[in-house]
């Protein structure tokens, strides 16, 4: 028997704590780690559950505004602010609107610097379905984690699944869903821009460029009520198109409140389907009777018909995007291996903590203690599935920028915009200028 105080049985105590110690501190290091992320997750929720509800507000205050007349507002027989839209004060990262909330514009040297990191609000790392799956992902490796500890310190028969093959899927499942993910982002962007440019934008240019004909061929102050009122059904078709991609174009007493319909036209419209294209019939039909009062004449006529249907078929081709989704099939493999992925990670992760918990108990052969590095595999945990998850939220905004989401497109500043640029074309020269008057003044006339 060895006397007390041997040196033997001293080093083997603190041998013990020692090991106990690391166990406790990679252990509380996973409990840190996996709180912290719930925190986030669900102040990240919080956050935007409270800009959904001030955006809510907003848009129900404006639309509410009380009507003191059968007919819009008008100042001067121009239209009012139909939007109430204001730019809310920059941060170092974007500008944004009052009314819904979409980024206007952002400041890409701050979205490529290390403080982007820490900004929540508008990234991946602030979109509550990307945080609540990687937050699943870490639940799945801590109860299997918990499994194993427990199972082993039990004395049970754990069954020790092969890191190595796991690793192995790891790196399979990757390089699959790396390439369907590249196709599908790719396939998404390109959907996305042509919905700005080909479709938003022609609708766009085809106001602006109705709103110059008729700058130009009814300039007097006279036309300035036909003028606004070929812009109101103008704004009101583009208002629509956005309502009927979010499935409320029949809450038509939203554009009664905002001076962009009367009561009578909402009434019309109601019995309506594609409403928001309707609309560039009622325009259409404007200029035909200008043109048998003789107003205009038929090549005059044309034009204005070609902008209408312009207007119409663009109109057209954003539902015909957004109505014509990505085959479901495509869709559902690809978040089902993106899921797959994210459960190996989450399985791998929770194995090999495990793995060197028992190392430290002296169940596993310490030599393979480098290949079980808790911080490293946590990195992973936490990175793996924000990337993958991440790319899948991004096509999901992407594929309906006529929504509300905080990366739609800015449709209340979009409003405010056109509107401004058609009311300064169709009144710019209502006036002309002394130069031009002088000039054309001075030419001979050949009628």
């Amino acid at each position: 028997m060895r006397p007390n105080g041997d040196p033997d049985d001293s080093a083997k105590t603190t041998a013990h704590v020692t090991t106990q110690m690391k166990i406790e501190s990679v252990a509380l290091f996973y409990v840190i780690a996996y709180i912290c992320l719930l925190i986030i997750h669900l102040y990240v929720r919080r956050i935007n559950d409270t800009r959904l509800e001030d955006q809510q507000r907003r848009y129900d205050e404006m639309s509410r505004k009380a009507q003191t007349s059968s007919l819009p507002k008008s100042k001067d027989n121009l239209l009012d602010d139909t939007t109430g839209f204001q730019e809310e004060t920059p941060n170092a990262f974007f500008r944004r609107s009052n009314i819904g909330g979409q980024v206007i514009k952002y400041s890409l040297e701050y979205s490529i610097s290390y403080a982007a990191l820490f900004h929540l609000e508008g990234t991946i790392c602030g979109t509550p379905g990307v945080t609540k799956n990687v937050l699943v992902t870490y639940t799945m490796a801590l109860m299997y984690f918990l499994f194993e500890t427990t199972g082993t310190a039990c004395g049970w028969q754990v069954p020790l699944l092969n890191v190595q093959a796991l690793q192995s899927m790891i790196t399979l499942f990757t390089g699959l869903v790396g390439i369907l993910l590249g196709f599908y982002i790719s396939t998404v962007v390109s959907r996305w821009w042509s919905l700005r440019n080909d479709t938003l934008g022609h609708l766009w240019g085809a106001v602006n460029d109705i709103c110059l004909f008729n700058g130009a061929h009814f300039n007097d102050k006279s036309w300035r009520p036909l003028r606004t009122l070929v812009l109101r059904y103008c704004m009101s078709s583009y208002e629509l198109t956005f309502m009927q991609a979010q499935g409320v174009d029949s809450e038509l007493w939203r554009l009664v409140g905002r001076g962009l319909l009367t009561q009578s036209e909402a009434d019309m419209l109601a019995k309506l389907p594609s409403r928001s294209q309707v609309l560039w019939t009622w325009i259409a039909w404007i200029f035909r009777n200008l043109y048998d009062k003789g107003h205009i004449d038929s090549m005059i006529l044309q034009l204005y018909y070609q902008k209408c249907a312009q207007a119409r078929g663009a109109i057209g081709g954003i539902f015909a995007y957004l109505d014509t989704q990505l085959p479901i099939s495509y869709v559902q493999l690809l978040a089902g291996m993106v899921h797959l992925l994210s459960f190996v990670v989450a399985l791998e992760v929770g194995i090999a903590n495990s793995r060197y918990f028992m190392i430290q108990h002296g169940k596993l052969d310490s030599s393979e203690a480098l290949e079980y590095r808790p911080l490293v595999k946590l990195i992973q945990l936490t990175l793996v599935p924000l990337f993958y998850n991440g790319c899948l939220e991004i096509g999901r905004t992407l594929s309906n920028p006529l929504c509300d989401d905080f990366q739609d497109f800015p449709r209340h500043a979009f409003h405010s915009f056109m509107l401004n640029e058609a009311q300064g074309f169709h009144s710019t020269f209502e006036v002309p200028s002394e130069a031009a008057q002088a000039i054309i003044g001075a030419l001979p006339s050949k009628k």
